[in-house]
């Protein structure tokens, strides 16, 4: 057998599209809402909610960010170049006419994204990934959904409930850090939301949030469940909902979006290895 018949091609990551800042506000202490628009977001487009894409910063100390050049396998690095650091967000909003792209950070330890997030003024240019992925497919039949993330997975929690139909009814329960970055949500469902606080305690965000889905009473009718936080947290929940609750993996979506210990952690964690 011809092994290079039966190989998939690598794929290859299209050039990212250098945006500028237009817009700077301060959501709360510790988020940041930043809209970045320019020529390069012609076509760019979005599928629904919880979507990723990458940010790609200059390096620290530095306002200039510079690309690689870009070749038909992907980025040509010169001998001395190293590529941008980069980590993965949420597309809060787009814009299609304004061509305006929302985006939402959340301000933590070190990291690129932070510390760029705190200094962000307009002007500045980033770049972000050709196209998102890792949409996210709701069940527009579910009469409701249970919905659950940390204070990292906000803005997808927010997107998911913008696209909920009217008549589904959404549990929400979002753990942050305190009163202070409690954010209003909307939605054209019907939804109750329960704001838990970690208070910053090291080594238990999220806890809450898990007490708060086993706790949670399941309605009889049928329903999803979507949850986002700490990759730990979110296997104890997968665990708990498949496990314990014996509910359909199907009806059961689960995202790591980061992970005690472990820097640019992957955007593809849902959990495959629970259950």
């Amino acid at each position: 057998m011809n092994l290079s018949q039966t190989q998939k091609p690598r794929r290859v990551r299209a050039k990212p599209r250098l945006v500028e800042v237009v817009r700077v506000e301060r959501l709360t202490p510790r988020m940041v809402r930043v809209v970045l628009s320019g020529e390069e977001l012609e076509g760019f487009t979005t599928r629904g909610p919880a979507e990723h894409l990458k940010v790609n910063f200059p390096p620290t100390g530095d306002s200039k960010l510079v690309l690689p050049e870009w070749g038909p396998e992907g980025p040509i690095l010169l001998e001395s170049q190293q590529r941008p650091l980069n980590r993965t967000y949420t597309p809060r909003r787009w814009d299609t006419e304004a061509r305006e792209l929302t985006m939402d950070f959340l301000l933590h330890d070190e990291g690129p994204g932070s510390s760029w997030a705190q200094q962000a003024q307009p002007g500045q240019v980033v770049a972000v990934s050709h196209q998102p992925g890792g949409v996210y497919k709701v069940d527009a039949e579910a009469s409701w959904y249970l919905i659950g993330g940390d204070e990292a997975a906000l803005p997808a929690v927010g997107t998911l409930l913008e696209a909920l139909p009217p008549s589904c009814f959404a549990y929400v329960f979002v753990e942050v850090a305190d009163a202070t970055e409690e954010l209003k949500l909307e939605s054209p469902a019907r939804f109750q939301v329960t704001w838990l606080h970690h208070g910053g305690v090291a080594g238990r965000v999220g806890r809450k949030l898990e007490q708060a889905v086993r706790g949670f009473l399941f309605p009889e009718s049928d329903g999803r469940v979507w949850i986002g936080c700490e990759a730990g947290v979110m296997r104890d929940i997968r665990r708990h909902l498949l496990n314990e609750r014996g509910m359909d993996r199907t009806r059961a979506h689960t995202q790591g979006y980061w992970k005690y210990g472990t820097v640019n952690h992957p955007d593809n964690d849902r959990g495959q290895d629970v259950g």
